[in-house]
């Protein structure tokens, strides 16, 4: 569990997803901004719990340690449900088996997903939110997440499963050696994972008898591959 269970039960979890921008002030006085990386990837700070028994989280830390900042992590927030509202859904189309389709149409080197509703959304009536600005989605067994970056409604007039909406993400469509993107449905909120590797790991302090606890806290950062052909 290593990593997932810090996660798991952690007092404070921060995200962050910008891009990596640079600024500058001409001497006409303009803020000029640049940025540099259109990849965009997730950056965790988490906060672990104080204490733990060591005989019970041995096994954990060992893993943490032997890991180290080289070896790839994959976490989620589905395992404590008090962490769910984090990643919630809030737009009313259904994700899963019978929900969106990403359509062959979809530009692949764009940051606009095309999809096809999918039996289980042809229901919904026109106007109707149903993905929301916020809504984390991930295509199915692709290893990188995605936000939608602006609500999508329900298209008005007769709709079918073939019908087509178009997501704008926060970032580019991230390609990823042998995965294909047609025909793929999407996971949403807590099926969405991330692969990170460990940029900051704490020190373990030994206390009282039988008692741990981690000096700092751990910062993990998303790993977005290069592609082969």
């Amino acid at each position: 569990m290593s990593l997932q269970s810090i996660i798991d039960s952690a007092q404070t979890i921060e995200f962050a997803r910008g891009a990596l921008a640079a600024t500058t002030m001409s001497r006409s006085g303009r803020l000029i901004t640049s940025a540099r990386n259109w990849v965009k990837p997730w950056q965790f700070t988490i906060v672990a719990k104080p204490i733990w028994r060591f005989a019970d989280s041995r096994t954990i830390i060992e893993t943490i340690i032997s890991y180290d900042r080289i070896t790839e992590h994959t976490i989620s927030l589905a395992n404590n449900a008090n962490m769910a509202w984090m990643v919630q859904k809030q737009g009313q189309g259904v994700t899963g088996s019978t929900g969106f389709i990403i359509d062959n149409t979809t530009n692949l080197n764009s940051s606009i997903l095309v999809l096809r509703l999918g039996t289980a959304n042809i229901g919904h009536t026109a106007g109707t939110t149903i993905l929301k600005a916020g809504d984390i989605i991930q295509p199915l067994g692709h290893r990188y997440p995605y936000v939608v970056s602006s609500d999508v409604l329900m298209p008005s007039g007769a709709v079918n499963s073939a019908t087509k909406v178009s997501v704008i993400l926060n970032r580019t469509i991230l390609p990823e050696t042998g995965y294909i993107f047609p025909d793929k449905t999407l996971v949403s909120g807590t099926g969405c994972t991330w692969r990170v590797k460990v940029t900051k790991l704490p020190q373990v302090k030994y206390m009282a008898k039988d008692f741990v606890e981690f000096t700092s806290e751990f910062e993990a950062v998303e790993v977005v591959l290069g592609v082969s052909a």
